[in-house]
């Protein structure tokens, strides 16, 4: 017996789809037009969507409305890349531009809690393709925070990075994450939860709370930032013209305990452990 697809999963596998288009032609080797087989891709699935639309049982599904107008907005995109609207040196600035315009839409938390399993288990490769064009792993340039400011010279104080141990008590190790704020210590903190996931906690002198995020760590490398569709939620709530998207899902990604920062940089990091404090509870 088949189950008939739902608004909710459709839009989200043509999310995923577009996304993965994106990347590609973002990262294609010939910059001057987007690949002949991924125009062709794109247009495919703008006609997908143009199907969904018609087929779709709109009645008797929260926010018919959003989840429509999102996927109307998924086809404006890909048929503007399909017909070679968007080159690859614009790709990456399209994706983050579609999921902004995307978050204002359709509630995206609430379209992860209402997909089904199946569906749900597309979205991390959908941030996934996000973050690697944000970080710049693929060649991407990220969005530039200024140098720091005339009369702000980079950090050469030291800095502290701590593995706490099962037998640390929380009051131990909370009183000494105190001390070194107060003394303007930057440090980075690693822990891990029972079920093996590590959190790691960065503060730099100028946050008002430090960021918590989901770290893959590994011996005698740093731990590496995971970006999770929570996570994305929430920087897109945040981002302003102050800090778009792209630069929030930077500052998350790239920043590093030994960074040198302006104060540009630490107020766009001190957004994010905001941000995320919706997604984690107060980091220490």
């Amino acid at each position: 017996m088949t189950t008939e697809p739902t608004p909710v999963d459709t839009l989200i596998s043509l999310i995923d789809g577009l996304t993965g288009i994106l990347y590609t032609v973002a990262t294609a080797d010939d910059r001057r037009a987007a690949p002949t087989t991924q125009c062709d891709a794109a247009l495919a699935l703008a006609d997908r969507v143009e199907d969904a639309l018609d087929a779709l049982p709109w009645t008797g599904h929260p926010d018919p409305e959003g989840l429509f107008d999102g996927l109307s907005l998924v086809g404006a995109v890909a048929r503007m890349l399909g017909k070679g609207k968007i080159a690859p040196d614009g790709a990456a600035e399209a994706l983050f531009t579609f999921v902004e315009q995307l978050s204002l839409q359709v509630d995206l938390r609430w379209l992860s809690s209402a997909a089904s399993p199946t569906a749900r288990r597309l979205l991390p490769s959908t941030v996934a393709l996000i973050g690697e064009l944000v970080s710049g792993e693929t060649g991407h340039t990220t969005p530039d925070l200024p140098w720091p400011e005339a009369g702000l010279p980079r950090r050469t104080s030291g800095t502290l990075t701590l593995l706490l141990t099962e037998d640390e008590s929380d009051a131990t190790s909370d009183r000494a994450l105190d001390d070194l704020r107060a003394a303007g210590v930057p440090y980075s903190v690693v822990e891990t939860d029972e079920t093996g996931q590590a959190y790691e906690s960065l503060w730099l002198p100028g946050m008002a709370v430090p960021l918590r995020r989901a770290v893959i760590a590994a011996d005698a490398q740093p731990a590496r930032p995971v970006l999770s569709w929570e996570h994305h939620v929430a920087l897109l709530r945040a981002a302003d013209e102050r800090a778009g998207y792209a630069a929030l899902v930077a500052a998350y990604l790239g920043s590093g305990l030994s960074d040198a920062r302006s104060q540009t940089e630490v107020d766009t990091l001190s957004r994010v452990a905001e941000a995320l404090r919706e997604v984690y509870p107060p980091a220490r």
